[in-house]
């Protein structure tokens, strides 16, 4: 096989693999092109309708019968200068009476729209295409604004989730899309019920709100004296922003000395706690005793206070000598008077 040839056969492989893959291409762009611009096969009837406002309302937008799509709009103008035309194909297996009646509704809150069309009352035969629906069988789109505003003093009592909520609610009631005004008033209800649950709490708290103001109002002399010595208070601290710090930075390092003093001390002090338990059962055990002796604190107290009566040191004077003798056998003591002296410095004053 020559060179020439091979380089042929190359650039055809070539060619034939960028055709597949620009058909391929083409094909994928194709049914994205479809599925995004809602591209719909099949016959088409085009009519029109007459309205007084379709505010919002674009070409393009969708034509439903009982909330399935059926159609688009195509073409929105004026007139007789005051009233709007609009142009709206429907799929030809669809039927358009006379006395069909188109509505305007809103299909979220976020402001898009989209033509209904109902059977309405009287004249059922079909409507001719190209055929007009008057101004008497159309209504225009709900004045959202004029709807919502009404309800704006309950939206700020509410988070934005039930805002959300029952703005939808009450769009589709007044279109007649879903729902009751009593499945809106429970609607309504339910998202209140927490205002409600707190009731009692909201009145005493503004009842005790009024109570502050009122004492406050009676006490403005004091109110305004606390307020300038709060003031000098802060600026005080300003003042000494210094030292503050300082003795703050210093915390860590007292922190620390004291984390180390207790753990020295620990050891002993976990001792002196279990010694605690047996010193207090004595004490508990032996009332009376510790009873009568805290009685006689006071004037033992008064009575050795007399010691140093005569300067700042004890002086001692021989008021009575009494001799114990202890059988050792028994155990039992003998006292012995030898000498006692009761008048003059050794008298009490209790005596």
């Amino acid at each position: 096989m020559t060179p020439g040839r091979s380089s042929a056969r190359s650039a055809r492989a070539t060619l034939i693999k960028l055709s597949i893959f620009t058909t391929v291409m083409a094909l994928i762009l194709a049914g994205l092109v479809m599925v995004f611009s809602e591209f719909r096969t099949g016959d088409t009837e085009r009519y029109n309708a007459v309205f007084a406002d379709v505010s919002g309302l674009e070409s393009g937008d969708k034509v439903r019968i009982a909330g399935v799509e059926v159609g688009r709009v195509h073409r929105i103008g004026l007139e007789d200068g005051n009233i709007a035309a609009v142009q709206f194909s429907v799929a030809g297996n669809q039927i358009v009476h006379q006395s069909t009646e188109a509505m305007v509704r809103y299909e979220n809150l976020t402001g898009d729209r989209y033509m209904e069309l109902k059977r309405g009352e009287g004249d059922q035969s079909a409507l001719d295409p190209g055929g007009t629906l008057p101004i008497s069988q159309t209504s225009p789109a709900l004045d959202l604004d004029a709807l919502l505003g009404g309800f704006r003093p309950l939206f700020r009592a509410l988070d934005p989730g039930q805002v959300n909520q029952l703005s939808e609610s009450i769009v589709k009631v007044f279109q007649g899309e879903a729902g009751t005004v009593q499945d809106l008033l429970a609607s309504t209800a339910s998202l209140t019920q927490t205002l409600a649950d707190r009731d009692q709490l909201i009145g005493d708290v503004i009842a005790n709100l009024n109570g502050v103001l009122t004492t406050v109002s009676d006490n403005q002399e004091n109110v305004d004296s606390i307020v300038d010595d709060l003031q000098q208070l802060v600026s005080g601290l300003a003042a000494n922003s210094e030292p503050i710090g300082e003795s703050v930075s210093r915390l860590n390092d007292a922190s620390a000395n004291m984390t180390t003093l207790l753990a020295d001390v620990r050891p002993a002090l976990k001792e002196d706690i279990a010694q605690l338990d047996r010193v207090a059962t004595l004490i508990n055990e032996d009332e009376p005793f510790v009873e009568n002796v805290m009685n006689r604190l006071p004037s033992d107290f008064e009575k050795m206070s007399r010691l140093g009566v005569y300067g700042s040191f004890f002086q001692f004077y021989l008021c009575g000598v009494i001799v114990q003798l202890t059988n050792p056998a028994t155990g039992r003591s003998v006292y012995l008077p030898q000498y006692e002296q009761t008048t003059g410095r050794c008298s009490f004053p209790d005596e």
